[in-house]
C-alpha cells in the first residue's frame, strides 16, 4: 500500500507538508522545529524491503547546539558521540546528514535530544520513460515537434510552428537533477556545465550511461527539440546507470543545487512516486519520512528562490497517493498526447498542477541521437524549460518562484481542454505564447491617410518594417508591399494628425521608441527617425499606440516590460517635440493596450491585465490630459484588444481570447458598453482595427504563422462582418 499524502492546492496543507509550514528558517534554510518532550529511539524505515543496510537518514531539530556549532560541526560531534562516519552534510535542503553505521548505533543516535528522527536509507528509482514508436497523431515532426507546436497555442488543430524569442532562456539556469546529461551531445551547443555528482562510480556529471538526464534537457533547453533553446543546462547528477539512487543522494542533490544555483534558475527532479525492493526491484512502500523529508527539501528550494518541477507520476492513479510528498509549492505535471488527452499512465487528481506534452514526444538521446518516448517527466520538462522561457524575459527579472509558478499555472495555461481527467484534477495545459507578451507589442496597425485610403504598417520576422495602402478609400485590394531599410523593429503603431499626414511609431528589439511623420500629406515621404526618451524608470517600451485629441496634438500611449502603463503627447499639432512621460493610475499590468477617440476628441486607452481583464480610462474633457480612474469592463479573458469608432460615434471593441478566437462588443450608447460576442472563426495572435472613410470599421489580424488577414463591417455601424479574406504577405505573429 502506498502511503497517502494530500496536497491540496496552495489552499491547504497535508499532514506531511503541515511540518513544512511549521518550519522554522536558520541560515535561510528551512528545518523542523525542536520538540519539547523527548522521543523514544525509533529508526524510521527500519528493514523495510527498500532500506539500503547502514545507510541511514539524519534529520536535526533546530537546537542552541545546532546554532552555535553550525550543521557540519555538530553531526560530527553526534557521530563522535554515538559511533558511524558522516558521508554527506546538508545545511540548505534541511539541516541533518547522511551516516553510515549499525543499526546500534543509529538507535543510540535516535534517543539524543538535538536528533529530530533517523531514518534507514531508502532506495529509489528516478521517473520511466518508455520508448516508443508513436508519433503525433497530426503527423508532421517537422520544422517542430507536435509538443513544441501545441505549448505555443492554446487550441487545435497544431499550426506546425513553434514561436519563442530568439533569447528564449538566455542567462538561465536550468538544474536537472537526475542520470547526468551526455554534454557532447551536438544538440546542447556547448550550454551543459557539470554539477554536484553523487554517483560514485567514476563517471563525470557530464555523462549519461542512462539517457534519462539527456532526454529532459533536450526538451528543457535542446536546440532542436528545447523550449528554452539558449537556456544553461546544469548536470545534477544523483541516479546511476540503473537510474536508481539512495535517498540520501537525492536530499544531496537539493542541497548542492540550492547552495550553488546562480539565479535566475529553474531546478527539475523526477522521482517516481514509490521506493523499490533492495532484492526484486519492484515498486514498495516508502517509509513516511521519505515524503516529509522530500517535501521539506522541495519547499526550502522553493524559499532560497528556485521554481521546482515535477512529475505527476505513472501509475495511473490518483497522484495523492505520491509516496514520495506532494510539496504545496512545486509543479506537478501530467501527460498529454497530441489530441489533448490525458498520457494512458499518467496520474491525476487534485494533486497535479497541470499537463504538458508526454505522449510520443522526440527527445535527444545519448544512445540513438534522437527518439520518441512516453511519460510524465518529459511532461514536467516542457513545463520546466517554459519556466526557464519566462525567467530569462525582462519583464521578469527579479521574479520570485511564486510569480513564475503563477505565471504558468494562473495566467497562461490553457484551461479546460485535457480529456479523459476527474473533475478533481485541474485541467490546464502548458502555454508558453504568444512570444514577448510585454516585450514585443503588436506587429500590424491601421492608419488613414489625409485621403481616406486605410495603410497598413507591420513589423516582419526579420525585424523590418513593411507599409502598403489601399488602391481606393474602402477598396479590399492594396498596394504593393514596401519594406524598410532598416531592421531590429518588434512593434509598429500609427495614426493621422490633424493635417492628414501619417505619424508612425516602432519600438525596437532593445525597447527604444522611435517616431516620424510624413513630409506632406498623401506623400510617401517620410522625415528621419527620432527617438523618443525612455520610460521614467524602466528600461524600455514594450507595446505602444497613437491616437489624437480635439486639441489635434498626437497622444502616445505605451506599456514598459514590466506592464506598467504611461502617455505623452505633442506640444503642439503636428509638431516632432513631446512632452514627458506621465504613468497612468494602474496597479496592475497591461499586455495590451489600445486607444481610439471619441467624436468630441476625448481619447479612450483600453487594456489587457496579466488575468485576462479588460480595464479602459478616458479623459475627463477633449483638450486635457486629466483621466479618469482605470475601471474594469465585464467579460472573459482577453489576450489582445483593438478599438475604433463606428460612424454613429459608439466605440467598438475587437478582442483575442486565450486561445486566439476573435470577439467583438460595441457600446449601446457612448459609454456604455455591450457584451461580447463571436466574430467570424479565426485564429490570431495579434490584431488592429481602424474606422473606413465609409464608417466602416476594418480588422487586420496576424495568425501564429504569420499570415495576415482582413475583415470589415458589412455597413456602417452594422454588427455583422465579412468573411475573413487573406492579404499576401508575412508578419511577425
Amino acid at each position: 500500500m502506498i502511503r497517502v499524502v494530500r496536497a491540496a492546492r496552495r489552499t491547504s496543507a497535508p499532514a506531511g507538508v503541515l511540518a513544512v509550514a511549521a518550519a522554522v528558517l536558520i541560515s535561510s534554510s528551512v528545518t523542523f522545529a525542536a520538540s519539547a518532550a523527548p522521543r523514544p529511539a525509533v529508526i524510521h524505515g527500519d528493514g523495510s524491503r527498500a532500506a539500503i543496510p547502514g545507510s541511514y537518514v539524519v534529520r536535526l531539530k533546530a537546537t542552541a547546539s545546532l546554532r552555535s556549532q553550525g550543521v557540519g560541526a555538530r553531526a560530527r560531534a553526534l557521530a563522535d558521540a554515538h559511533g558511524g562516519t558522516v558521508r554527506a552534510v546538508w545545511q540548505h535542503a534541511l539541516h541533518g546528514f547522511a551516516a553510515t553505521m549499525t543499526r546500534d548505533q543509529a538507535l543510540r543516535l535516535a534517543a539524543d535530544p538535538d536528533v529530530e528522527s533517523v531514518m534507514q536509507d531508502q532506495r529509489m528509482t528516478g521517473g520511466a520513460m518508455t520508448r516508443t514508436k508513436k508519433l503525433a497523431a497530426a503527423g508532421s515532426q517537422t520544422p517542430v515537434t507536435w509538443g513544441l507546436d501545441r505549448i505555443d497555442q492554446h487550441a487545435l488543430p497544431l499550426d506546425n510552428h513553434y514561436a519563442y524569442d530568439e533569447s528564449a532562456g538566455q542567462g538561465v539556469h536550468a538544474y536537472i537533477l537526475s542520470t547526468g546529461i551526455q554534454a557532447s551531445h551536438p544538440d546542447f551547443g556547448g550550454r551543459v556545465s557539470g554539477g554536484g555528482n553523487f554517483v560514485n562510480d567514476g563517471r563525470p556529471s557530464t555523462s549519461d550511461c542512462q539517457g534519462h538526464g539527456t532526454r529532459l534537457a533536450g526538451i528543457v533547453g535542446g536546440t532542436q527539440f528545447g523550449v528554452a533553446k539558449q537556456a544553461s543546462l546544469v548536470s545534477v547528477r544523483m541516479a546511476d546507470c540503473n537510474n536508481t539512487f539512495a535517498f540520501s543522494t537525492a536530499v544531496s542533490a537539493f542541497d548542492w543545487t540550492i547552495a550553488h544555483a546562480v539565479r535566475p534558475a529553474v531546478l527539475l527532479f523526477t522521482m517516481l512516486d514509490y521506493c523499490i525492493d533492495q532484492q526484486t526491484g519492484d515498486p514498495v512502500e516508502c517509509e513516511p519520512d521519505v515524503a516529509d523529508t522530500m517535501v521539506n527539501a522541495q519547499e526550502s528550494a522553493f524559499v532560497a528562490g528556485l521554481p521546482v518541477f515535477g512529475m505527476a507520476g505513472d501509475l495511473g492513479q490518483d497522484a495523492c497517493a505520491k509516496a514520495t510528498g506532494a510539496a504545496p509549492d512545486t509543479v506537478y505535471v501530467g501527460s498529454t498526447a497530441s489530441n489533448d488527452s490525458r498520457g494512458p499512465a499518467s496520474n491525476f487528481g487534485p494533486c497535479i498542477t497541470m499537463f504538458a506534452p508526454g505522449e510520443g514526444v522526440t527527445t535527444d538521446d545519448p544512445f540513438t541521437g534522437t527518439d520518441v518516448f512516453d511519460g510524465s517527466p518529459l511532461a514536467s520538462a516542457y513545463v520546466a524549460g517554459a519556466a526557464a522561457l519566462f525567467a530569462g524575459k525582462p519583464e521578469f527579472a527579479g521574479a520570485s518562484p511564486a510569480q513564475i509558478r503563477d505565471e504558468l499555472v494562473q495566467h497562461r495555461s490553457t484551461p479546460g481542454v485535457v480529456t479523459g481527467v476527474t473533475g478533481t484534477t485541474p485541467n490546464r495545459l502548458l502555454f508558453t505564447g504568444p512570444p514577448g507578451f510585454y516585450t514585443t507589442g503588436e506587429s500590424a496597425s491601421l492608419a488613414p491617410s489625409g485621403d481616406g485610403r486605410l495603410n497598413l504598417f507591420g513589423a516582419t520576422r526579420s525585424g523590418a518594417l513593411v507599409h502598403r495602402e489601399q488602391t481606393a478609400a474602402g477598396s479590399g485590394s492594396w498596394s504593393p508591399w514596401t519594406q524598410s531599410v532598416t531592421t531590429g523593429w518588434l512593434t509598429v503603431g500609427a495614426d493621422t494628425n490633424a493635417d492628414g499626414r501619417l505619424a508612425l511609431l516602432g519600438v525596437t528589439t532593445s525597447g527604444e521608441l522611435w517616431v516620424r511623420q510624413e513630409v506632406a500629406a498623401n506623400s510617401n515621404s517620410w522625415s528621419t527617425w527620432s527617438r523618443l526618451t525612455a520610460t521614467p524608470g524602466s528600461v524600455s517600451v514594450g507595446r505602444a499606440v497613437m491616437a489624437h485629441n480635439k486639441s489635434n496634438r498626437m497622444e502616445i500611449f505605451a506599456t514598459d516590460q514590466q506592464g506598467r502603463a504611461f502617455y505623452r503627447s505633442q506640444l503642439s499639432p503636428g509638431s516632432q517635440l513631446w512632452s514627458a512621460w506621465t504613468p497612468f493610475s494602474f496597479a496592475g499590468k497591461l499586455r495590451s493596450i489600445s486607444a481610439v477617440g471619441y467624436a468630441d476628441g476625448r481619447i479612450e486607452v483600453l487594456g489587457v491585465d496579466d488575468a485576462g481583464q479588460v480595464w479602459r480610462t478616458t479623459q475627463t474633457s477633449p483638450t486635457d490630459n486629466n483621466w479618469s480612474p482605470f475601471t474594469r469592463l465585464g467579460g472573459f479573458g482577453m489576450a489582445v484588444v483593438a478599438a475604433a469608432r463606428n460612424a454613429d460615434g459608439r466605440l467598438e471593441l475587437a478582442g483575442l481570447d486565450a486561445g486566439g478566437g476573435v470577439w467583438h462588443r460595441a457600446q449601446t450608447t457612448v459609454g456604455t458598453w455591450g457584451n461580447w460576442s463571436a466574430l467570424n472563426p479565426r485564429t490570431l495572435s495579434r490584431l488592429t482595427a481602424e474606422t473606413e472613410a465609409d464608417g466602416r470599421i476594418h480588422l487586420v489580424g496576424v495568425d501564429n504563422l504569420g499570415k495576415i488577414w482582413q475583415s470589415t463591417q458589412t455597413s456602417a455601424n452594422a454588427a455583422t462582418w465579412s468573411s475573413w479574406s487573406q492579404l499576401d504577405g508575412q508578419l511577425r505573429p
